[in-house]
């Protein structure tokens, strides 16, 4: 807190940051508070305003600053109002300030940021796709190519939230930093078991696979004070192959067969060559499958 405490009549939550030179830093020898300008025993005005200042939850976080470096540029990130949402609420907010340096001048003015989330399902031919987020990233259009993003509680509804910002000047300069916001009104323990164990013997077997939620295959919420129904939760399941791509389970063999005969019979799509070769590929990798979107 800064300032009087004098001033304050109620409780509120106050926080303040301290900048540390990195280079020449070596350790915190001393944390002090209150201490000047303060009332003391021997102070004439303790008798007339009392011993009525409190201080509660005192939390310490030590921050990493997060940069990406290329030469004399570097792309940095803080987050004012820290990393972690308390509500699923549109009213909370959390705000991240992207600065692009040229040496230790600010030429953010100067340059684009792009900012993405974490989007298994966006591919190359997905409407929200950018090349310089790449596939699995959703690209924010909305949210504009400037230095600052703000996202709500409402937007970040999952305990971990991946963001990737993208910092671009004069089309040459190109500067990439990776973050995450957290969410506590969505914590959850989450757990995948399998009916026949992680291991296949002689690639023989077809286990199946269930999403728990804290430890429950249904009812999920039926230890809470206000519990929702079980349709209120989605469930995507997705594979990553061994070159890193995904594969998302969220359409079925007979959905991508509808697709493709709707595609083909279209003769206003201009990159018809290229969906239905990515069409088939995806129901390639569904042989052998079995699942019922958006279930656990």
């Amino acid at each position: 807190m800064t300032g009087n405490p004098f001033i304050f009549n109620t409780w509120a939550d106050q926080y303040v940051i301290y900048p540390i030179e990195v280079e020449n830093f070596l350790y915190i020898q001393r944390i002090t508070f209150f201490c000047e300008n303060f009332v003391t025993e021997n102070d004439n005005n303790l008798a007339s305003n009392g011993d009525t200042i409190f201080i509660k939850d005192l939390e310490i976080y030590g921050l990493k600053t997060i940069s990406a470096k290329n030469g004399d540029y570097s792309l940095s990130l803080s987050m004012p109002r820290g990393s972690t949402f308390k509500t699923l609420m549109s009213t909370e907010y959390l705000e991240i300030v992207g600065r692009l340096n040229n040496k230790n001048a600010n030429i953010s003015d100067s340059s684009m940021f792009y900012w993405f989330v974490e989007d298994n399902r966006i591919t190359s031919t997905s409407e929200y796709y950018q090349y310089y987020g790449g596939a699995g990233w959703r690209y924010l259009k909305d949210k504009k190519n400037t230095p600052n993003l703000i996202v709500s509680g409402i937007e970040n509804r999952a305990y971990e939230n991946k963001y990737l910002c993208v910092g671009v000047y004069q089309d040459t300069v190109i500067l990439k930093e990776y973050f995450t916001l957290y969410n506590d009104a969505a914590r959850r323990q989450i757990e995948i078991t399998s009916s026949l164990g992680v291991n296949f013997s002689f690639d023989q077997g077809t286990p199946k696979l269930t999403c728990l939620i804290d430890n429950k295959s249904e009812n999920f919420e039926s230890d809470s004070l206000n519990p929702l129904s079980d349709d209120h939760y989605r469930f995507i399941w997705s594979k990553t192959d061994e070159f890193g791509s995904s594969i998302v389970f969220n359409q079925t063999i007979e959905d991508i067969d509808n697709e493709i005969e709707n595609i083909a019979n279209d003769s206003s799509i201009t990159n018809k060559g290229q969906l239905l070769l990515e069409l088939k590929a995806r129901k390639q990798a569904l042989q052998g499958v079995n699942f019922e979107v958006g279930k656990n």
